[in-house]
């Protein structure tokens, strides 16, 4: 691609890879000297954030069943709110005078959505195990689900790179 791209335009990518993973791919194929390179972090839209939600909840099923599945969905529904407002907190704490009233309202709906979560996973729990599911299937629902690294991430970045 940026081979073909004409001097002083732009080339962009969008990757979830941090600068320091992924950077030195980008720089180590590219000419020396003729680029400049910026990037950003950019905030997923929420749609964006409860489909990465939903497809780490549903590794044992497909997404369509875990849409299915009410307490499931709206566990994913809370925790990619839950994800926005406490990513929103983050960057009103960033700002120069955070308003306390501001700051309290903020961890208030934090907690709530937080209490929220929590109920609609223990009826799912509690779902799951009062359902008439063959035992090899209730057996990898209850086995421990091990977290795999950058399943799910509430940014990605914008690379920019420009031709000189």
């Amino acid at each position: 691609m940026f081979r073909v791209t004409k001097s002083n335009s732009y080339m962009g990518i969008v990757t979830y890879g941090k600068p320091e993973e992924r950077l030195h791919i980008f720089t180590d194929i590219l000419p020396e000297g003729k680029y400049e390179v910026s990037y950003k972090a950019m905030s997923l839209s929420l749609m964006s954030n409860l489909i990465n939600i939903l497809r780490n909840k549903s590794r044992d099923f497909s997404v369509n069943e875990a849409i299915k599945d009410k307490n499931i969905l709206m566990s994913s529904v809370l925790e990619a709110s839950l994800s926005k407002i406490e990513l929103e907190r983050e960057e009103f704490l960033s700002g120069n005078s955070p308003d306390p009233e501001k700051l309290q309202a903020l961890n208030k709906k934090i907690m709530q959505l937080k209490i929220m979560k929590m109920v609609y996973e223990k009826k799912s729990e509690k779902q799951k195990a009062a359902s008439s599911i063959d035992a090899v299937q209730e057996q990898m629902l209850q086995e421990p689900q091990v977290k795999k690294e950058g399943a799910r991430r509430s940014q990605c970045y914008l690379y920019l790179f420009k031709k000189i």
